[in-house]
């Protein structure tokens, strides 16, 4: 659909200079094909006029092709004509709902932009408020078909759809199928492509900054990690024992202790064990 839409926009573009154009639909399986001249904005009357809500259906469902070439100048001014605009406008609205949902079935995901085309007649946009709330919907950013839906929860699905396809036809919207960005591999993938087994970790330490190495002093042992904040005060309480009775057995957990490098214990003052006894109290109160 988006291909087709395309194409019916070089269509317009190309006359867009008032040089007359033939363009000519044309089906893809079978040789036939049906003409209509068309000079800047204006599209001249035929006898096959009547037909042109089935011919843009079937070129939005893929079945027919569609081209033009200039002819030059015409013989005589056009007597009856069609500002191409407006009848773009009155045959989408020809178009059943059922077709236009069919068209539209995985429309969902398709991004909308508005695209430097002027909105020449606003007269359009009066007698369809979804149309006008669509061009300036999409004005600022581009954003995925189905968000419009989501904020304009009581806009009813075909009507939106035939909006969009009248509005792209006329070039006031873009639609296009953006890619997602392909995410990086993961360390199974880069197995198998190298051929090498790595560990996650060794991935990502690649990127991981320098760390300057801590002193013993500064951490806290293994043994001592905190698994319970309830065990604390029993903890102080037998570091403050151990202290007051001067044992040189290894020191309690949780509560780090100087040392100096024989390995022998420093001898711990009174004011220590006091600011000990002030740890456990507020703890306790807590």
């Amino acid at each position: 659909m988006i291909d087709q839409i395309t194409k019916f926009v070089n269509v317009l573009n190309a006359a867009a200079d008032g040089t007359p154009h033939k363009v000519i639909f044309s089906l893809r399986k079978f040789p036939s094909t049906t003409e209509y001249i068309l000079i800047g904005d204006r599209l001249l009357y035929n006898k096959n006029i009547k037909l042109f809500h089935k011919i843009l259906r079937d070129l939005l469902y893929g079945t027919l092709d569609v081209t033009c070439t200039p002819i030059g100048s015409l013989g005589a001014e056009p007597i009856l004509f069609f500002d191409i605009h407006q009848f773009v406008w009155e045959t989408v609205n020809r178009i059943s709902d059922d077709d236009i949902e069919a068209i539209c079935k995985d429309i969902d995901s398709v991004t909308v932009s508005k695209t430097k085309h002027p909105v020449k007649d606003f007269s359009l946009f009066s007698r369809d408020s979804v149309d006008s709330i669509v061009v300036f919907y999409f004005q600022v950013i581009p954003k995925p078909v189905r968000m419009f839906l989501e904020d304009f929860e009581t806009t009813k699905r075909v009507h939106y759809y035939r909006s969009l396809i009248r509005m792209a036809l006329l070039d006031y919207i873009k639609l296009e199928v953006i890619s997602h960005p392909v995410p990086e591999p993961t360390s199974s993938a880069v197995t198998e492509r190298t051929g090498t087994t790595q560990s996650p970790l060794a991935l990502l330490e690649i990127n991981l900054p320098k760390v300057e190495p801590m002193k013993v002093k500064d951490i806290i042992p293994p043994k001592t990690v905190r698994e319970d904040i309830g065990t604390i005060p029993i903890v102080i309480e037998k570091q403050i024992e151990t202290l007051l009775q001067g044992k040189t057995s290894e020191p309690a957990p949780l509560v780090p202790v100087d040392q100096i490098s024989d390995g022998t214990r420093k001898k711990v003052s009174k004011v220590r064990i006091e600011n000990l006894r002030k740890i456990l109290q507020n703890i306790k109160q807590l």
